[in-house]
C-alpha cells in the first residue's frame, strides 16, 4: 500500500514480522520441554521451558537495550509453532501483532486534500481507529477459534513492583478494552483489522501478491468471538533471565477471559506464582527450539518472495 501526501508517496516505519524473522536467525542454539500443566496458585497452565543461545554479539546492546524487546520479537514465532503442536490457541502469522495499541474509538472518514490511499477513489469511505497511548501489550492478536490472543514479557530481575509495573497495567488495559467491545458494535471487525496492521498486513499488494511498501502478509482475517467479560483469551506471561548470549527462557499460558484480566489480584497472583515456578526451572536438553518456529519464518519469508 502506497500512501501519498501531497503528491509524494511515503512509507511507515518498519516491519514487526520481519524483525522477528530476523531474531530467530541471531539463535545458534536452543532446547525446549514442554510441560502440558503446572499450577500456579487456582489458576492452571501448560507451560515451555528452554535454554536459548544467541550468536556470539547478536545482543547487542546498542540494538536490543531491554531484554524483553528481544525476547517479544522471539516470542512471536515460538508461540506460533508450540500452539500448532498443542493444537491449542492456533493462529495465522497476519493475525498477531508487536506492541498493539488498543483501539479506543472509531472515527468515520472520506479521502480527499492532500492525503490519499493508492486504489482508492476521493469519494472512498472508510473508519480511522485511534489506539490508546502509553504501554501496550507485547503482543496481541486472535486465534483460530475467535479467542483474543495477550501476551505479556517480562525480565523478573527488573521488575520492582509486580503490582505497579505489571498487574495493574494489564487490567487496566483489560478494562480500557472491555469499554471498546461493549460501545463498538462491531468490535470485532475493528480488533481485527488493528491485530493485523501491527502484524505487518498491508493492502495494495504488488504483482504475485508480493510485498508492497513496508507490509508484509496479504490480509487473511478472523475475527474474534466477543462476549463482553466473557470473551475468551489465551492469555501468555513470558519471563526471560540470563545475560550475553545464553538465556532461560519459559512461557506460562492460561485460558482466561477479560473478568479475569481486570482482576488485578487475578493478575498479580498469576505473576507472583510463575515467578516462582520459573526460578526453579531449569533446562539442560530436549527438542530443537528452532522447529517451533519454522512455519512462522516460512511465511513470511514467502509472502516477500524469498
Amino acid at each position: 500500500m502506497r500512501v501519498i501526501v501531497n503528491e509524494k508517496p511515503v512509507l511507515f516505519g518498519y516491519n514487526d514480522a520481519l524483525v522477528a524473522v530476523g531474531v530467530t536467525k541471531g539463535v545458534q542454539w536452543g532446547a525446549y520441554r514442554n510441560f502440558d500443566s503446572v499450577k500456579l496458585g487456582a489458576v492452571e497452565a501448560r507451560k515451555l521451558a528452554a535454554t536459548i543461545r544467541f550468536k556470539e554479539g547478536f545482543v547487542d546492546e546498542d540494538v536490543f537495550s531491554e531484554l524483553d524487546t528481544l525476547f517479544k520479537y522471539l516470542t512471536g514465532p515460538l508461540l506460533h509453532g508450540w500452539l500448532q503442536k498443542l493444537k491449542d490457541g492456533m493462529f495465522r502469522p497476519q493475525m498477531l501483532g508487536y506492541e498493539v495499541g488498543l483501539p479506543v474509538e472509531v472515527r468515520e472518514v472520506k479521502m480527499g486534500g492532500a492525503f490519499s490511499v493508492e486504489g482508492l477513489s476521493k469519494e472512498s469511505q472508510g473508519v480511522f481507529i485511534l489506539t490508546g497511548g502509553g504501554p501496550r501489550p507485547d503482543l496481541f492478536g486472535i486465534a483460530d477459534d475467535g479467542s483474543l490472543i495477550w501476551v505479556e514479557v517480562k525480565v523478573p530481575s527488573s521488575v520492582s513492583s509486580v503490582s505497579e509495573e505489571f498487574a495493574r497495567p494489564v487490567a487496566k488495559r483489560a478494562t480500557a478494552l472491555l469499554n471498546f467491545i461493549n460501545t463498538e458494535k462491531r468490535a470485532d471487525v475493528f480488533l481485527a483489522a488493528v491485530a493485523s496492521a501491527f502484524a505487518g498486513v498491508g493492502g495494495g499488494m504488488s504483482v504475485n501478491n508480493r510485498i508492497s511498501s513496508t507490509f508484509s502478509m496479504a490480509p487473511n482475517f478472523v475475527l474474534p468471538k466477543l462476549k463482553g467479560e466473557d470473551t475468551q483469551v489465551w492469555f501468555a506471561l513470558v519471563l526471560v533471565d540470563g545475560h550475553g548470549d545464553s538465556y532461560k527462557y519459559a512461557v506460562y499460558l492460561t485460558k482466561a477471559t477479560l473478568r479475569d484480566l481486570r482482576n488485578e489480584k487475578w493478575v498479580y497472583d498469576l505473576y507472583s506464582n510463575a515467578e516462582k515456578d520459573f526460578k526453579g526451572t531449569v533446562v539442560d536438553s530436549g527438542d530443537d527450539v528452532s522447529a517451533l518456529w519454522r512455519s512462522y519464518v516460512d511465511s513470511v519469508l514467502s509472502a516477500v518472495g524469498k
